[in-house]
């Protein structure tokens, strides 16, 4: 059976397909895409069913004979994709069909941290302290607070 044939993507069309998705402005990339219809996906969630959830989908639909490649490969919302089905939809529809939530950039952070650990906004990355990081820090901040002290008693 020819990769055209296959009902499902191979993993390296589904690697490039990821990056035909939109890039959300201020957002990493390889986490955060938007699909056709403007809808917000993350990548850590594919194949599940909430709003953030997305799925390889065929454009020409795999039931109409459209092959599995990455020309017919898109990244779309998994609601969006579950209701489009064998069918062909327009723009209008798709948006239409769309799980209707827009999140907010906190509520973005709040996902990515809890999946990550980290956000990376801009490029910058902003994360929490391992417990060691944050005992250095005090044991450094420490031995500084010390030193001025004992400086500021010799004058």
């Amino acid at each position: 059976m020819s990769n055209s044939d296959r009902r499902n993507f191979s993993p390296e069309v589904e690697a490039a397909c990821w990056k035909k998705g939109k890039e959300v402005p201020g957002r990493e990339p390889d986490r955060w895409r938007l699909d056709c219809a403007g809808n917000y996906m993350f990548k850590p969630f594919h194949g599940c069913h909430g709003s953030l959830c997305y799925e390889f989908d065929h454009i020409d639909a795999h039931f109409n004979k459209g092959p599995s490649t990455l020309a017919n490969c898109q990244p779309l919302q998994t609601k969006l994709n579950k209701s489009k089905s064998k069918y062909n939809l327009s723009s209008d529809q798709m948006v239409e069909r769309s799980a209707d939530i827009k999140p907010t950039t906190k509520e973005l952070n709040i996902v990515e941290f809890s999946f990550y650990g980290n956000i990376i906004e801009d490029g910058q990355e902003c994360r929490c302290l391992s417990e060691k990081e944050q005992a250095g820090i005090n044991i450094l901040s420490q031995g500084v607070i010390q030193k001025f002290r004992f400086r500021a008693d010799k004058t």
